[in-house]
């Protein structure tokens, strides 16, 4: 047997044995279920452990309707397993990893889009697992990406004598090795909500304690996906989690600002006064011109007329 390979009687222990040693919890379980599944394939077709063998177990899962966000889990788990028992990690290949970037694409394009949780969607949140309303609320008003309530801390809420909240965000999923974004932001806070909640959380909270110390994402990923079947809502569309609510606080904020443009009557428009001294100004200046031009006018014409005299 050569270095990097496997033989057939080794692989019940190394998947019962090894893997339940070394994994603890759920993401043991996930990396044990892709394991049994994919050495279960390789048997029932005698094919030995190897990258071509599985691709074409992703291929028949994919046949069998599996989502690429799933495929790219059974590649992250073979990846893990190889470079745990030092098995040559193939999993990596970048052409492995940009078809399955590729299902996921494709993914997207053909599910149903994702909906947002409008205001009276949020209250039905909130009464139906009250214990995470408030952490919801937040999420939605404040307009926040999936971990970033997990991370808020009582001193990442500033609130200003003007008004003004200003929230420090410890978790944004654009922050990557290949741009410059940073991993700690900060952000306005708009809606009167928003401001209002924050300001409420951190009475009396020390500045290092959580806003939310048990609340996890996982939970509320949970109650949008029950709420959307209990309460029925549009079947159309996708809610599978806290995506939905920051959606929904989007199109609030959207709303907001509409509201405010048309109650300041049209902002960068001329109040009536001055736009008739404007008015007044452009027809004495267009006046003036028009006497300048006569004159000149005129005073070619005197021109010409001696001219045409002396000759």
């Amino acid at each position: 047997m050569r270095p990097g390979e496997l033989d057939d009687s080794g692989f019940e222990n190394f998947v019962q044995t090894g893997v339940m040693l070394t994994v603890r919890g759920d993401t043991g379980s996930k990396y044990i279920g892709v394991a049994v599944r994919f050495f279960d394939f390789l048997e029932d077709r005698g094919l030995a452990f190897s990258e071509e063998a599985f691709l074409r177990f992703l291929h028949a899962c994919r046949k069998q309707g599996a989502s690429g966000q799933t495929l790219e889990g059974y590649r992250a788990s073979m990846l893990w397993l190889q470079r745990a028992f030092q098995i040559d990690p193939w999993a990596s290949n970048p052409l492995l990893v940009r078809a399955i970037k590729g299902y996921k694409y494709a993914d997207r394009l053909t599910r149903p889009p994702r909906g947002a949780i409008l205001e009276p969607m949020l209250r039905q949140l909130g009464a139906r697992f009250p214990r995470l309303a408030v952490p919801a609320a937040v999420t939605f008003y404040c307009v926040l990406r999936r971990r970033q309530t997990e991370k808020l801390l009582a001193s990442d809420v500033q609130a200003f004598g003007d008004g003004r909240v200003i929230l420090t965000l410890r978790a944004d999923k654009r922050a990557k090795a290949d741009n410059e974004r940073q991993v700690v932001t900060r952000k306005e806070i708009v809606l009167p909500e928003g401001q209002a909640i924050l300001k409420e959380l951190v009475k009396g909270m020390r500045p290092t304690q959580k806003l939310f110390p048990s609340f996890r994402a996982e939970d509320l990923d949970k109650a949008v996906a029950a709420c959307a079947k209990i309460y029925a809502w549009p079947p159309n569309l996708v809610y599978d989690g806290m995506h939905c609510l920051r959606h929904g606080g989007a199109s609030a904020l959207r709303a907001f600002f509409s509201r405010l443009w048309s109650s300041m009557g049209a902002p960068a428009a001329m109040s009536a006064p001055t736009a008739q001294w404007y008015s007044r100004m452009n027809e004495l200046r267009a006046a003036a011109e028009a006497e300048e031009e006569q004159a000149l006018l005129e005073e070619e014409e005197g021109g010409q007329e001696e001219g045409g005299e002396e000759s």
